[in-house]
C-alpha cells in the first residue's frame, strides 16, 4: 500500500511541474508569443518524456489521457494569451506547433506501444487510437470557434 501512496505521490509532482511549465510557456507567450510557439514542440515532449517512468508503471491509459490534455491546455493556454498575434498568419504558426507536438507526441507513444509488453494489448492499442481522433477533433473545434470568431 505504501508503494502506491508514493507512486501517487510522483504522480501528483510530476503533474504539478508539467502544469507549471506549461503556464510558464504560455505566461512567456504574453512578452514574447513567438519564442513560445516555437518552443511548444519540445516542452510537451520533454513534460511527457519527465512523467514516463511513473505513470506508465501505473497505467498506459493514464499516461496516454495526461500527455493529451497537456497537449490541448496549452494550445488553449497559448491561444488565449498570444492575441497578438490574431491574424492568419500566427493561427497558421500556431497551428503548425499544435501539429508537430501532436506527431512528436502521438509517434512516442506508438514507439512505447510496440516496443514494451503491456497487458491488455488491444484495450491500450483502442484507448491510444480514440485519444488521437479525440485530440484532433478537439482541436478543431477549438479551430473553428477561433475562426468564427475573427
Amino acid at each position: 500500500m505504501d508503494k502506491y501512496k508514493e507512486i501517487d505521490f510522483e504522480i501528483l509532482i510530476k503533474i504539478s511541474i508539467g502544469l507549471i511549465l506549461i503556464v510558464l510557456n504560455c505566461v512567456i507567450a504574453n512578452s514574447q508569443p513567438l519564442f513560445s510557439i516555437f518552443v511548444t514542440p519540445m516542452i510537451i515532449p520533454f513534460i511527457c518524456l519527465m512523467m514516463n517512468y511513473v505513470l506508465i508503471k501505473r497505467s498506459f491509459q493514464v499516461f496516454v489521457t495526461t500527455g493529451y490534455a497537456f497537449l490541448l491546455i496549452n494550445d488553449l493556454l497559448i491561444r488565449l494569451r498570444a492575441i497578438e498575434i490574431g491574424d492568419t498568419e500566427g493561427n497558421s504558426f500556431i497551428f503548425l506547433s499544435f501539429l508537430i507536438t501532436y506527431l512528436i507526441i502521438s509517434l512516442g507513444f506508438w514507439i512505447y506501444f510496440f516496443t514494451k509488453h503491456l497487458e491488455n494489448k488491444r484495450k491500450n492499442m483502442i484507448i491510444l487510437l480514440i485519444s488521437m481522433v479525440f485530440v484532433f477533433i478537439e482541436y478543431s473545434m477549438i479551430q473553428l470557434k477561433i475562426g468564427i470568431k475573427n
